[in-house]
């Protein structure tokens, strides 16, 4: 059986890269409520909010990628919007047989041009 080894974090970099160059990204599909489990009250507790992000600008190599963007106050943004973003956190976590990465950050209507 052969091994594949993958630098996860030189590709989480170059991923992050790309986003960062997006001139074109556009809101994917409406922002969504995220919650958390806490364990002393046993119950759900609000954790921000997530929006799907679809990078348009066909110049860069994750052109039509899609992402989620972890926000804590609920962005003015709906879907088809054009946004701009600023990141201010990053990462990836295990899942199964999976590698998700992870952004936060601020997200608001890209001004019109």
């Amino acid at each position: 059986m052969a091994q594949i080894k993958i630098n996860i974090e030189k590709a989480d970099q170059e991923i992050l890269g790309e986003i960062k160059k997006a001139t074109e990204l556009y809101v994917n599909a409406d922002p969504i409520e995220k919650t958390k489990w806490d364990s002393e009250t046993k119950t759900s507790i609000p954790d921000g909010y997530r929006t799907e992000i679809q990078v348009m600008d066909n110049t860069l190599s994750i052109f039509r990628q899609t992402f989620l963007v972890k926000t804590m106050e609920k962005p003015a943004v709906s879907i088809n919007d054009k946004v701009a973003l600023e990141l201010t956190n990053n990462g990836y976590y295990f899942a199964k047989n999976e590698v998700i990465p992870w952004y936060s950050g601020n997200l608001k209507k890209a001004n019109k041009s």
